[in-house]
């Protein structure tokens, strides 16, 4: 799936390949693919997402803002 992201007012296009089992290939704008692994605590309507790149581990907050998604780093 591809998404338009706002980023600090700048628009920028992830996309978002499923791998199977939590695992997902990742691409930002022109940068290169990688691969995430992530867990979800809650529902993806309000939540934390934990990402791990790696062994970069970042955690997400999910939340609904408007009429979209809004997550925090």
């Amino acid at each position: 799936m591809k998404y338009s992201v706002d980023y600090r007012g700048e628009v920028v296009e992830v996309e978002v390949s499923a791998l199977g089992a939590g695992r997902y290939r990742v691409k930002v704008g022109d940068g290169e693919a990688r691969t995430v692994d992530a867990t979800v605590d809650g529902g993806v309507d309000g939540g934390l997402v934990h990402l791990l790149t790696g062994t970069a581990s970042r955690a997400v907050s999910l939340g609904a803002r408007g009429d979209g998604q809004h997550a925090q780093l």
